[in-house]
């Protein structure tokens, strides 16, 4: 066989070769595109929501702390930690200060001494008056008598608001007795002690600014609400009275509410600012304070629209939407509403019924140039 024969024969069985080799690897490209398939869904009208997930602590509607009109040493309570009590039942057992009620007795003397300096005043100055209508003392006479009971009233009404005060502080029952009954101003649950039997009380009340030992609280566990953070991103998107889905820990059990209350004061930890929120139950049920519990704030909601799974839109970088059909596998163009937690409204494009697909990421369809 000649060269030229041979190099023929040569580049013949190249070519060959060649040919061989492409129609195998088309094929195999085939079949690998044909065997990504995504998962197949239907369009169909649904509810689409949109909620805002936050972890809370559970909290009894009201607290009322508990502090004694006396001073004194904590000897004993009477109830427990847990224990329901009644507006006026004795919970705890205190030794008075005795030398409270001797203050209250030197300020009733005082008091009487000032109330007849003040009758002595008032002598002084009917008796001012009278002698300047008839001019025999001069003006300024009287308007010395004046000014004097008027300084003396004024030292009556201070020795009066004193002994008020006093009084408050030591109730009547304390007098001369060894032992005085705190009750309960209010019903409810009785919460943890906030001092333990031989620790000092210092007097005071609830209805005076400042002062006063803490002895406990007292809790309406009739109804509850759950106290959320909420970041300083979604305050703004949040408003009073939407509806809310809490899980207490406790009992895993969706359970409806409603924000109720919107705090207006940040607080900024590690430069993240948060404000406060309370989500009311609207059911009733057993729970305790400072339980762990799920809130969902639904924030948005579409009842009964068309939608697709989120996952099954296809998003570009100029903010189109697609969606791939199931059946041509091409990519429709939609126009979408509310994107829910798992559910994208499609307001336009895709009918229900229609099924599209949800291609997987790493398919390389997801890369076709929308047509």
């Amino acid at each position: 066989m000649s060269t030229r024969k041979k190099v023929v024969v040569v580049i013949v069985a190249i070519l060959a070769l060649a040919a061989a080799t492409t129609v195998f690897v088309y094929s195999n490209n085939v079949k690998s595109s044909q065997s990504v398939r995504g998962h197949i869904v239907r369009a169909e009208h649904r509810d689409v929501t949109k909620t805002l997930r936050l972890i809370g602590k559970v909290r009894p509607r009201s607290t009322t702390e508990v502090k004694s009109p006396v001073s004194g040493q904590l000897l004993s309570f009477l109830f427990r930690e847990g224990d329901r009590v009644d507006a006026g039942q004795p919970i705890a057992v205190i030794e008075p200060d005795q030398g409270q009620a001797l203050l209250l007795g030197q300020a009733r003397a005082d008091l009487q001494l000032k109330l007849l300096a003040l009758d002595s005043a008032q002598r002084d100055l009917d008796r001012a008056r009278a002698l300047a209508a008839n001019g025999l003392i001069p003006n300024v006479d009287l308007e010395r008598a004046r000014n004097t009971y008027l300084s003396v009233r004024n030292t009556v009404d201070l020795a009066r608001g004193q002994l008020t005060i006093l009084e408050r502080q030591t109730p009547q029952s304390t007098v001369g007795n060894r032992t005085f009954h705190l009750v309960a101003p209010v019903s409810g649950v009785l919460l943890a002690p906030s001092i333990s039997a031989g620790e000092t009380i210092v007097a005071g009340t609830n209805t005076l600014a400042g002062g006063g030992t803490v002895v406990t609280k007292l809790a309406d566990m009739s109804a509850f609400y759950v106290r959320v953070e909420i970041s300083e991103i979604d305050i703004l998107n949040l408003t009073v009275g939407i509806p809310a889905i809490i899980r207490p820990a406790a009992t895993n059990r969706p359970i409806r509410g409603h924000l109720a209350h919107i705090g207006t004061e940040g607080t900024t930890v590690q430069n993240v600012t948060s404000y406060r929120g309370d989500v009311e139950l609207d059911e009733p049920v057993a729970l305790l304070p400072e339980m762990s519990a799920d809130v969902d704030l639904i924030v948005a909601e579409r009842k009964s629209v068309v939608a697709v799974p989120t996952a099954a839109v296809v998003r570009t970088a100029a903010g189109e939407a697609f969606v791939r059909d199931a059946d041509t596998s091409r990519l429709v163009p939609v126009k979408t509403g509310l994107e829910g937690d798992d559910f994208t409204e499609i307001i336009s494009g895709v009918t229900a019924g229609q099924t599209v697909e949800i291609v997987p990421v790493s398919s390389p369809s997801t890369t076709e140039t929308p047509r």
